[in-house]
């Protein structure tokens, strides 16, 4: 079990400014495989429901998030990913962002390698993110974690996000 929260924010107060010197643009195909990287990284032994259940094998549970990154750089399950530039050649971190109708758009899946967690990068993607959503008319935009991960809602709160709904995610087994 696990629970998600979900938080909102309304596009139609004033955006966060943007003051990081971190850059960040949309994917481009070649990008795939170094968001395919920062999800393996991020998300291994994530806190979610997949790792919490221990009948579902752990690498299998990894490997969920690398696919819907994956399939978010394809176009598959996002219609946008945004990524920062690293040093080198290297990304830093990314956000998928789907339109869920003309007035909402939602924050799917959003990680920062490791290494460069705490350098700004979790709010130079969702400030760029806000942007996007903006930029397409968009009234507001949800994005979700898990209850546990206070590090990112620390991030969304300072970026203007509430808190709007959560859910339970339950797995039950009937042998």
């Amino acid at each position: 079990m696990d629970t998600l929260i979900y938080y909102r924010r309304d596009l139609r107060r004033a955006l966060p400014r943007k003051i990081s010197p971190i850059p960040i643009r949309a994917a481009r195909p070649e990008d795939e495989e170094e968001v395919r990287r920062i999800a393996a990284e991020a998300f291994r032994g994530y806190g979610g429901h997949y790792h919490a259940d221990p009948r579902l094998d752990p690498m299998k549970a990894d490997e969920t998030y690398r696919d819907w990154a994956v399939r978010s750089c394809r176009g598959e399950l996002a219609d946008e990913v945004l990524v920062a530039a690293g040093e080198g050649e290297r990304l830093s971190g990314f956000i998928t962002l789907r339109l869920n109708g003309p007035e909402e758009v939602e924050g799917r899946l959003f990680a920062v390698s490791p290494e460069a967690r705490g350098r700004g990068v979790s709010r130079a993607l969702i400030v760029e993110a806000l942007r996007w959503c903006w930029q397409r008319g968009a009234r507001h935009m949800l994005i979700s974690t898990q209850i546990t991960n206070i590090a990112v809602q620390k991030v969304w709160i300072r970026a203007g996000f509430e808190p709007s709904h959560a859910y339970y995610t339950f797995h039950i087994w009937f042998d």
